[in-house]
């Protein structure tokens, strides 16, 4: 009886996190955002019991946007820290000039760049958080060229729906 009252427990909690199916809003409460993808996207999340950082969905024919969210763990403590760190997992890492904007009223800083037949952009925005260790939004595409200027539009759609909600006690 524990064990089926816990597993329920889990997957309300899962569900909670997943997105509507109307609108395809999706609601991350454990990082405090949400954004907007296009209802005629599919979006995966993590199956239970692994925890929701974010969201994948796949652009046809092969391209990919992802959206998630985690602490600060490592202190990089910027936006412009941040990307530069996760930039420094692409092979080869790029050379693209790093432009800082705002998004949702913080402190944000993004990229776009091209590798072979790869056009890509990432966007990371920081969010202080007075009660402890700060949060790390990143936003990445990944397309073919043939297809860049209409996945970047979606992209942009849903960078721009982008939404703070209030961090968990």
């Amino acid at each position: 009886m524990t064990i089926k009252l816990l597993l329920i427990s889990l997957l309300l909690a899962v569900s909670a996190e997943r997105p509507a199916a109307a609108g395809h809003r999706y609601v991350n409460q454990t990082y405090g955002f949400a954004v907007t993808v296009p209802d005629d996207l599919s979006v995966a999340t993590s199956p239970p019991p692994a925890p929701q950082h974010g969201i994948a969905a796949t652009l046809d024919p092969s391209g990919r946007v992802w959206i998630d969210g985690a602490y600060d763990s490592r202190f990089l403590g910027s936006a412009v820290a941040a990307l530069r760190d996760l930039a420094s997992g692409e092979s080869p890492p790029p050379a693209a000039p790093i432009r800082m904007t705002r998004l949702a009223g913080l402190e944000a800083a993004g990229l776009r760049f091209r590798h072979d037949d790869t056009v890509s952009a990432r966007l990371v925005v920081y969010r202080p958080n007075a009660r402890g260790v700060a949060i790390i939004y990143r936003f990445g595409l990944d397309t073919d060229r043939g297809h860049a200027a209409r996945d970047e539009r979606i992209f942009d759609r849903i960078v721009r729906s982008f939404a703070i909600l209030p961090l968990p006690r």
